[in-house]
């Protein structure tokens, strides 16, 4: 299945807008998770360990533009 983030309002329990990663940033095989929120909140940047398909990375999430790119994939750190 297609990697999704769905964004709450935790007020009125209502579903504010839903994001699908393209395949580019999480392929067959990823796992996000581990996500933080930039200090001015404006992006995410979330953790890709890709157990499954061996192409660990960082994703990071644009709340402005409402779109993602994928850094440091395969990275020696």
């Amino acid at each position: 299945h297609t990697p999704m983030l769905y964004v709450f309002n935790l007020n009125t329990n209502k579903l504010l807008y839903r994001y699908a990663f393209p395949s580019t940033v999480a392929p067959l095989g990823s796992m996000l998770n581990d996500f933080n929120v930039a200090p001015n909140g404006q992006h995410l940047y979330i953790a890709e360990t890709s157990i499954f398909g061996g192409h660990p990375g960082l994703v990071i999430y644009s709340v402005a533009s409402n779109t993602s790119w994928r850094v440091l994939s395969d990275h020696s750190s």
